[in-house]
Parts: C-alpha cells; sequence; structure tokens
C-alpha cells in the first residue's frame, strides 16, 4: 500500500494534534457544510447455496474483505446547551470505491465488488474541551450502495457469462471525533464510523436469466475521515447560553505536567482485509490467479507502558509500547480443494512514538506512528461443501509491519486519564502453507491490513 493512503488514515487526527488553539472562542451554534477525504475497511459474512435446489455451495461461512479511499461531503446544525456542551444533527455522503470480493464458490466464479456510495444520517453530542476544540460521539442511520459486478473464472480470470446486480443496504452507525476551529469560520475534524448492516441476498446469474447461486452478504464497515468544516455563524460572538471567550475548559484544572512514565489498559475492536492468491505447492502453477480479498474482525483488550516529556510549553512528545490480545477473526482459503479455514489474528505488539497539542492543560491530541508485528493463529482448513475436517492446516506464523494513527487523551484525577485512539497498520506479504501429514498442498499468500479503535485508562506515576 502506498505511503499516502495510510498517511490519509490517520493524517487529520495527526495534524489536529498540532494545531494550536485560538485566544478565543467561536459560537458553536448554527449550520455548518463540510467536504472531506477518509479510508475504509469492510468486511462480510458470506455463504452460498442453490437457488434451485436449496443445497449449500458454500456451507461453511467465509468472511470476504475490502478496503479504499473516498470523499464526503455534508452539512448539519449544532446548538450549544450548558456553556460547555454542544448537540446537533447531520446528514453526509460518501462517494469512491471500497473495493473487495463477492465469492460463488461452485464453479469457482468470484468478482470485485465495490462499496461506491453511502449516506448517513444521524446526530452527535459533545464536550469543549477547549472555547475552540470539541471532543463527541455520534450515532445514526447509514445507507451503503454497493455495485454489481461481473464474475471470472478464479483459475484463470477469464469472463464467466455471470454477473451480480447492484444493490443497496441500510444499517446503523456509531463512531466519534474532535473538531478544533482554524481561524474564524474555519474548522477542521476528525472522525471514526463503525457500521453495521444486515444480509443481503445476491443472485449470481447469466444473460439468459439463468441463476447459478444465491450469494448471502453481510458487511460491517470501519472508517476514519478528516474534514474541513465552515460555520456560517461562528464569528458572530457568543450565544445565549454565555461568553465562550470566557467559558471555562471542561475538565479537572490539574497540574498536568504530562513528564514521566505510566501504564495503561484498554479495550478495542478492529478489522483486517487480507489480499490472497493461491498456488500448487509442488508445480507452482496458479489454483487461484486472481487477488480475492478475505476479512476479519473482533474484540481486544490491550495493555502498555510508556515516558512522556512536555517540549515548548503546549506540546508533548513521547515512546510508548504495548499489546495487544484477543480475537479479530476471518477467513484463510485453499481453493483448489475446496478447503477454508477460520483464522485469528490473535495478539500484536507495538513499538511507537507519538507527539501531541495541549488544547487544554488537561486534554492531549496526539499523533501516533511505529513499528508493529502481528501474529495470526494457525488455520484447521474443512471442506466448505460440508463443513467436515479435511486433514489440512496452516501454520501459525507472525509479520511485522508499521502503523500511523491518532487520539485524544484527558485528564480525570490523581494520576489517571481517559485515552482513545486510531490506529492503521500495515504488513507485507506472507506465504502460508496448506499441509497434511502427507505433505503440502498449496502456497497461499496473505497480504493483512488492519484498523483498530481502543479506549481505556492510564495512570502516570508523577501526575501532581
Amino acid at each position: 500500500m502506498k505511503l499516502s493512503k495510510l498517511t490519509l488514515m490517520a493524517g487529520g487526527l495527526a495534524a489536529i494534534a498540532v494545531t494550536p488553539a485560538l485566544a478565543e472562542g467561536p459560537n458553536w451554534s448554527g449550520p455548518y457544510i463540510s467536504g472531506g477525504a477518509g479510508y475504509g475497511l469492510w468486511t462480510a459474512d458470506t455463504t452460498t447455496v442453490s437457488p434451485t435446489t436449496g443445497a449449500p455451495v458454500l456451507a461453511v461461512m467465509q468472511t470476504q474483505g475490502g478496503r479504499g479511499t473516498f470523499g464526503t461531503i455534508g452539512l448539519g446544525f449544532d446548538r450549544r446547551f450548558d456553556k460547555n456542551y454542544v448537540a446537533g444533527v447531520l446528514v453526509d455522503t460518501d462517494f469512491g470505491a471500497l473495493t473487495g470480493t463477492i465469492q460463488d464458490q461452485g464453479p469457482f466464479f468470484a468478482g470485485r465488488i465495490k462499496k461506491d456510495g453511502n449516506v448517513a444520517i444521524g446526530a452527535r453530542a459533545g464536550l469543549l474541551i477547549s472555547p475552540q476544540a470539541l471532543a463527541y460521539l455520534t450515532a445514526g442511520y447509514s445507507r451503503a450502495h454497493f455495485s454489481g459486478t461481473d464474475m471470472v473464472n478464479t483459475f484463470n480470470g477469464a469472463s464467466s457469462g455471470f454477473s451480480t446486480s447492484a444493490f443497496s443496504r441500510g444499517g446503523l452507525f456509531v463512531g466519534g471525533g474532535y473538531e478544533t476551529q482554524l481561524k474564524p469560520g474555519w474548522f477542521l475534524k476528525s472522525e471514526y464510523r463503525l457500521a453495521h448492516y444486515g444480509s443481503h441476498t445476491i443472485d449470481d446469474t447469466n444473460g439468459a436469466g439463468g441463476a447459478q447461486a444465491s450469494i448471502t452478504f453481510k458487511p460491517t464497515e470501519q472508517s476514519v475521515r478528516t474534514s474541513l468544516v465552515y460555520r456560517f455563524n461562528a464569528d458572530r460572538g457568543a450565544d445565549v447560553q454565555g461568553s465562550l471567550k470566557d467559558a471555562p475548559s471542561a475538565g479537572p484544572r490539574v497540574d498536568a505536567r504530562w513528564n514521566g512514565p505510566y501504564v495503561s489498559g484498554s479495550v478495542g475492536y478492529g478489522l483486517w482485509a487480507a489480499d490472497t492468491t493461491t498456488r500448487d505447492q509442488t508445480t507452482g502453477a496458479g489454483i487461484l490467479n486472481i487477488v480475492q480479498t478475505q476479512g476479519g474482525k473482533g474484540l481486544f483488550g490491550a495493555i502498555g507502558a510508556g515516558y512522556d516529556r512536555r517540549v515548548l510549553k503546549d506540546y508533548v512528545a513521547g515512546v510508548f509500547v504495548d499489546g495487544d490480545f484477543g480475537g479479530l477473526t476471518g477467513t484463510i482459503q485453499d481453493q483448489g480443494p475446496f478447503f477454508a479455514g477460520r483464522i485469528k489474528l490473535g495478539r500484536n505488539f507495538a513499538l511507537g512514538a507519538r507527539a501531541g497539542y495541549l488544547v487544554s492543560p488537561d486534554v492531549l491530541t496526539f499523533g501516533t506512528i511505529g513499528y508493529t508485528r502481528a501474529h495470526f493463529a494457525s488455520a484447521n482448513m474443512v471442506s466448505t461443501f460440508a463443513g467436515a475436517a479435511s486433514g489440512f492446516s496452516t501454520q501459525d506464523f507472525s509479520k511485522a509491519g508499521w502503523f500511523i494513527g491518532g487520539g485524544l487523551e484527558a485528564a480525570l484525577k490523581s494520576g489517571w486519564s481517559w485515552k482513545t485512539e486510531y490506529r492503521a497498520s500495515y504488513y507485507g506479504t506472507q506465504n502460508v502453507t496448506d499441509t497434511t501429514a502427507g505433505g503440502a498442498t498449496a502456497s497461499i499468500t496473505f497480504k493483512p491490513i488492519e484498523q483498530t479503535i481502543r479506549t481505556g485508562l492510564a495512570y502516570k506515576f508523577n501526575w501532581n
């Protein structure tokens, strides 16, 4: 993956981490428009049945995946309440190409399917952590559009004559973000979203109207976006709730020096998507010659430690190490003999640095970057027609890469703080061998990308 794509995932969060707050506060009440860009991953649980007999073709659930960049435009209206709180409504639309795989396994057909549009209607509520900076949560309704696709033979990439139709699917989203003033009227906003959609049945058909298979498709999407916001009346002074210029920063006014060591614990949610191909281990002949994208998702816990140093009065820099443990579970596939298994990203180690800006004495916005190493568990391969054990399996492996991200940390009391962070991690290609006691049957290339969101507590040992 190019550097520009990963930078887009968390660049906004990192940028606002070094954006100084202005001396006076804006008016947060009123309408606004926004426009920006983002990066997202989706995973979709799938099965396949014959439309005529109802017999399963792909009886074992497989998780496909997709990823890509998108643009976004939107508008909304906010209202400030009780001096330090803001609530509002919003509508926005995404356009782009989060491209991945849809599969009809029976005849070895697959196609590249795009999530190419999205409309969201929601609400948000947040806390002014300084007169110029808002931290908020958001939730609402989302409707995604997926393109149709021409199915090809996965052995040689030739057209099959079959295709799937475009469709839309509604669901719910939750998320959170951070918005800060740049100059009068103009703001920068970065936001994380997680959207869940229900199952949709897709027919794989030919031009004569005959159906080859019915494919269930149940997508989950995770995205991060950064937008430039224009507020129409932000420079018109205080609203009726009181003077924004004189409003205190939210939260405790402690001597948050931000110097010294800390430990942390958190919980999180993540998705991964992995491009895959398959070759015969003995002859080198291609079995799966087109790139298919498998996916996975799940919860995890994390523990860590670090050291920060406050520099130039309002800036903080430091180093950290942490480890994730849990189960981001998805699919690995050996297409030749109709084998697939559930593969788990079970743990992850990260060593990195962070740099941030204190938007108030108690609140730090920051960007992160560093080295990461993920461990994927072994997978027992089963027959995808019946779920019966095949006697084949893949070995566990670890793969190194790098990550970029950003987040927000706020002081609570007596050394404790609350930290929320987004990360995007990129790993290179791993060759995974599908073997049995009698020898190897196939070599599977596996190239994962991971997105996570985590939130939890940190304890700073010398925070007075």
